[in-house]
């Protein structure tokens, strides 16, 4: 059931990530560069949430992992000892984004706890039940290593970094571009024709979304209009003081 919800509130954030980059591009067009500014720090502040749900996400699923590999009566406590070391490093991830599931990670750990000082004679319920084995500690390690590298690819750093430098004062957000016509990429047939408005919100998007970077032909099949549009697009948004390169 948890783990449910925190898949559910995992999508919650990338929806929210991805509004908020849209509102801040959209902010930057119209010179509302203080705005802009606050929405990358929201961007920043919903990355964080993110990534303390993707480790928690992570974490049910190397407990489930765990728990279905108990073949004997035998290896319960030791199992069960490296559960509860994972799940108390797991709770002030939960505690900072859903309290709720922090609250019953005290009453599954107490449960945890006496399941393995009841089928083992060497273990005892511990006075402190948040004790954080070495293999947990290792074991969390692992998973934050491979939730950063998940979450850099889905809100990358960049977006943050683009979005505020278009908030800080007048500076002119720099692109690099990459634009060769012997790059062959099918164009998306957009469902309605695009103003030249709509198609600089949608470099621009692409722009921050990319880290600064634009490659020309995929822009273009990605907004689903020619590589034309895409070049005088860049040239407005050079010539309107939003770009430079």
């Amino acid at each position: 059931m948890y783990q449910e919800e925190v898949a559910i509130a995992i999508q919650r954030m990338k929806k929210r990530y991805n509004m908020l980059t849209h509102k801040a591009v959209d902010a930057y067009m119209h010179n509302h560069k203080e705005r802009a500014l606050i929405y990358a720090d929201e961007l920043y502040t919903v990355r964080k949430l993110a990534a303390h749900l993707n480790v928690i996400h992570v974490g049910i699923e190397r407990i489930i992992e765990r728990l279905e590999t108990i073949s004997d009566v035998s290896d319960v406590a030791n199992v069960m000892v490296n559960i509860s070391g994972l799940l108390s490093g797991l709770k002030p991830y939960a505690e900072e984004v859903m309290p709720r599931l922090a609250r019953a990670m005290d009453s599954i750990i107490e449960q945890v706890n006496s399941i393995t000082a009841s089928t083992s004679p060497v273990h005892e319920v511990p006075e402190n039940p948040y004790i954080v084995t070495r293999e947990s500690e290792e074991e969390l390690k692992r998973i934050k290593e491979l939730v950063n590298e998940k979450i850099e690819q889905t809100m990358p750093l960049t977006v943050f970094e683009v979005v505020k430098r278009m908030g800080e004062g007048n500076e002119k957000v720099g692109v690099v571009v990459r634009d060769s016509n012997s790059v062959k990429v099918p164009v998306k047939v957009p469902k309605k024709l695009m103003s030249p408005e709509e198609v600089d919100r949608k470099v621009l998007e692409y722009i921050v979304a990319h880290g600064g970077f634009i490659d020309v032909a995929d822009a273009a099949s990605e907004i689903g209009v020619p590589r034309e549009e895409i070049r005088a697009s860049l040239h407005r948004l050079k010539s309107q003081g939003k770009l430079i390169f």
